[in-house]
């Protein structure tokens, strides 16, 4: 494991990112509570998705995946995502009113916020909207002057996706609490990990039962698991450069894209690579998403884009040949849009 994580050095296992996150909530609220403070509230961001249990959903945004369950939800405040693309102009502006609203949050009352959520640098399931790691570093620093908990989802951003080890390395941060799947294991069997600083651990470390995470599953830390989970480790090492180049493979085929009159809103992030199709109703139902999977499949090619948005989420052993023939079957794709 990389030295910057052993920051992060205390390690609860669990199966799936959802429990990773629940049990991030958990030790969020009841670090405070084992220190006499009652803090209940959580800062989350508006479009982000966390997960599908009844915690997870409730910080993520609230959508189509959690609407059903909405009054079974606790109370979350929300704050808009500073999303950016190539040439957004406007992008310091935003961040500084969002980073303004956070601090007139906290100024108002600290004593009430447990922590703050985010899905640092890429939001997945709402959109591959990415913001930049100079926000995620004053968010942070944010957290520390009103000693509010940072909580990093990093499921589906960790072990590479974001060009660098976690997101918290990009952006040189250090969150209270890191949530990892996915990358883990590279989803050959269930896995996940909470892992906490010390100053958390320590809170939980007492003679008193009722000072304890009450949290277990019958598969945590499962020795199979485990022992792909270092297999995994070990293949991202030696081939650490797959993740680290990626993005400049993507903005190699993106730049022909930036003036095409039906996409707007391009974007690259490590390596992931997003754009959004131009639509009167962009969203996650947007019918054109059916569209583009049917034709990529007649292309030979797996895409599943989230409603309008198009992205690419290659494997890293992906080769520049067939990088190249995924980008042609877009260009082929988009013609029939």
């Amino acid at each position: 494991m990389p030295n910057y994580l052993q920051v992060l050095a205390e390690f609860f296992f669990s199966d799936n990112g959802s429990t990773a996150v629940e049990v991030a909530l958990k030790m969020a609220y009841q670090y405070w509570a084992n220190h006499n403070q009652k803090r209940q509230t959580f800062l989350a961001f508006e479009g982000s998705y966390h997960g599908d249990t009844i915690g997870a959903m409730s910080v993520g945004g609230r959508s189509l995946f959690s609407d059903v369950y909405r009054s079974l939800l606790f109370d979350v405040e929300y704050l808009p995502f500073p999303d950016t693309y190539f040439g957004d102009t406007l992008i310091e502006e935003k961040e500084e009113r969002i980073l303004e609203q956070i601090q007139e949050k906290l100024n108002h009352s600290p004593e009430q916020y447990a922590a703050i959520i985010i899905e640092p640098l890429v939001q997945g399931a709402g959109g591959m909207r990415m913001c930049r790691p100079e926000f995620i570093r004053s968010l942070s620093q944010i957290a520390i002057d009103f000693n509010v908990l940072l909580i990093f989802d990093e499921v589906m951003v960790g072990f590479g996706r974001t060009g660098d080890w976690f997101a918290c390395r990009k952006a040189n941060v250090t969150p209270d609490i890191i949530c990892l799947s996915k990358g883990l294991t590279g989803g050959t069997l269930p896995l996940s990990v909470t892992v906490c600083s010390e100053k958390i651990y320590n809170a939980f470390y007492s003679d008193d039962p009722l000072k304890a995470l009450y949290h277990g599953h019958s598969y945590t830390a499962n020795p199979l698991g485990c022992a792909v989970a270092i297999a995994s480790m070990e293949l991202l090492i030696e081939n650490e450069t797959a993740f680290r180049q990626m993005d400049q493979q993507h903005w190699k085929y993106l730049q022909p894209l930036l003036e095409h009159p039906k996409l707007e809103r391009l974007r690259v992030m490590g390596t992931i690579a997003a754009m959004d199709i131009v639509a009167d109703q962009p969203g996650y139902l947007n019918p054109i998403s059916l569209h583009i999977r049917q034709e990529a499949i007649a292309h030979n090619l797996l895409l599943r884009p989230l409603g309008n948005v198009l992205y690419l989420l290659p494997p890293y052993c992906i080769t520049e040949d067939e990088l190249t023939f995924a980008y042609q079957g877009i260009t082929a794709i988009l013609a029939t849009v």
